[in-house]
């Protein structure tokens, strides 16, 4: 069969000739029969699968570090807060660019608390629990690799410190992410990231963060240096491209 000879001169791994032998000493079942177009067309739709349009990434990880620096005036404490170490999770959506670069939008979000303990007057009530999202558009630059390679992220975007206590503000700072990270591609569709990650949120100078009104109870948390809270993260994901 010409289809047959052909598809052995592009490399195909299903040897065709070698099958046509064996059908010519058995019967082919009906259902055989069904699939051998979609054999001889699995050339064709291999190559057709190495284009796609977007990446959808959806991740767990652990996020690490954060500390608010306490200003030297106006704070009632004189002391730093500094934010636990939580697990993460959110989804990366990339798609391309030019050559070797993609555009990326980032979502992560870390449930985490507040080291206050020992700060406070026991008639203080600060919030225990912290919600921190980070919304970062950027891309990335991918090295040369075919079926796993290195790249480098940079984004830019805004960061959202939400306590759980209704009755705190929350805070939104403009906020920045830099990392690298091994992306391991088995199939043309289906994928594994792993990566490394910096953030670091913008805070204003002597601005003081999480304040609530309300008679007695009202006042802020902390008033904070011009600094910028750091925060790093490591994570993991499927990555589906359609």
């Amino acid at each position: 069969m010409n289809t047959g000879r052909s598809a052995c001169r592009k490399g195909d791994r299903f040897i065709f000739p070698a099958r046509q032998s064996l059908a010519g000493k058995i019967n082919l079942s009906p259902f055989l029969k069904a699939l051998l177009p979609v054999l001889i067309l699995l050339p064709a739709l291999s190559q057709a699968e190495v284009k796609y349009g977007v990446e959808i990434t959806p991740f767990a990880g652990y996020r690490l570090g954060g500390q608010f620096e306490s200003s030297e005036e106006g704070n009632t404490t004189g002391a730093d807060i500094d934010i636990d170490d939580a697990s993460s999770y959110g989804l990366i959506v990339n798609w391309p660019s030019v050559d070797n670069t993609e555009w990326e939008i980032y979502l992560g979000r870390q449930s985490t608390s507040l080291g206050t303990d020992g700060l406070f007057d026991p008639a203080v009530t600060p919030p225990a629990k912290l919600d921190i999202t980070y919304l970062q558009a950027g891309g990335t630059y991918w090295f040369e690799g075919e079926r796993a390679g290195p790249y480098i992220v940079a984004t830019l975007g805004a960061s959202r410190f939400e306590p759980d206590d209704s009755s705190f503000d929350a805070e939104t700072f403009f906020a920045f992410g830099i990392g690298g990270g091994y992306k391991i591609a088995p199939t043309s569709r289906v994928g594994l990231r792993l990566e490394g990650r910096v953030f670091g949120s913008v805070v204003d100078s002597d601005e003081a963060v999480f304040c609530r009104a309300g008679g007695a109870a009202s006042g802020c948390l902390i008033a904070v240096s011009g600094s910028v809270v750091w925060q790093w993260e490591v994570l993991a994901g499927l990555v589906f491209r359609l």
